[in-house]
C-alpha cells in the first residue's frame, strides 16, 4: 500500500524558487542602479550626523550628510547603491565626524538621490547568487518530490 504525499509537501519546492527569484531581481536591480552610480554628479556634501554600535562581532556604524540637489538642501544616509555600508566607508577614508567635508555621488535624474561611494562592488553580487542557489535548491526539491511520487497516483502533479 501505498501513502499519497500532502498537497503541502509536494508543493513545497515553491517557496525557495519565488524567494530566489525574487531575491534575484531585487539583487539585479540594485546591480543596475550601481552601474548608473558611476556616471552621476559628484557633489560636496557636509557630514551632519555619525554614530555607531559595538557588538561582540560587529560594529554598526552609521551616519548623515547633506549636500544641495535642485536648490533645496538634501538629506542622505546611503553609502552606496548595493554591497557596501558606512563601516566599509570609514574603512576605505577614516572616520568622520559631524561638519567633515565628504563628496557625495548625486543622481541627475533625482537629486534627492545620492550615494558617498558609487559605482559597484563584490558586495552586489553575493544577493544574485544566493538567489540563485534558492532557485537551484528549488529545482532540485521539485526533481526529488515528482521522484518520490512516481510510484504513488497523484492529482495534478
Amino acid at each position: 500500500m501505498t501513502v499519497e504525499m500532502p498537497i503541502v509537501f509536494r508543493l513545497f519546492w515553491i517557496a525557495p524558487m519565488l524567494a530566489g527569484a525574487l531575491l534575484a531581481v531585487s539583487a539585479a536591480k540594485d546591480l543596475m542602479r550601481a552601474e548608473e552610480s558611476a556616471m552621476w554628479i559628484a557633489t560636496d556634501a557636509e557630514v551632519t550626523r555619525v554614530g555607531g554600535q559595538r557588538g561582540i562581532f560587529v560594529t554598526k556604524a552609521w551616519g548623515t550628510y547633506q549636500w544641495y540637489g535642485a536648490g533645496q538642501l538634501q538629506t542622505g544616509s546611503e553609502v552606496a547603491c548595493c554591497g557596501r555600508n558606512w563601516s566599509d566607508y570609514f574603512e576605505a577614508h577614516g572616520e568622520r565626524k559631524v561638519g567633515d567635508k565628504v563628496t557625495v555621488f548625486v543622481n541627475p535624474d533625482n537629486p534627492a538621490d545620492a550615494v558617498l561611494m558609487s559605482g559597484k562592488s563584490v558586495g552586489c553580487y553575493l544577493p544574485i547568487g544566493v538567489g540563485a542557489a534558492l532557485i537551484a535548491a528549488g529545482v532540485f526539491l521539485r526533481r526529488r518530490i515528482l521522484a518520490d511520487n512516481a510510484g504513488t497516483t497523484s492529482r495534478g502533479m
